[in-house]
């Protein structure tokens, strides 16, 4: 949609993600880096095939809320 009116876009949140997207749109323009998700990642974009996210469930452990 945003290609159609003649806007570029610059995702954020999930790099690993959104970097091989922008590099196959034709109005992507950047991917925000997100420094403070690296601790809970175990690859980054490279390391792996397919989207190289991986999550460190041990270390998202500490984030956990019980309902």
């Amino acid at each position: 949609m945003a290609d159609c009116h003649n806007m570029q876009i610059s995702p954020h949140s999930v790099t690993d993600l959104h970097l091989p997207l922008v590099g196959a749109i034709p109005n992507g323009l950047s991917v925000e880096y997100i420094p403070s998700l690296d601790p809970v990642l175990t690859e980054h974009v490279g390391d792996t095939l397919a989207l190289g996210i991986n999550m460190n469930w041990q270390k998202l452990k500490q984030y956990e809320v019980a309902l």
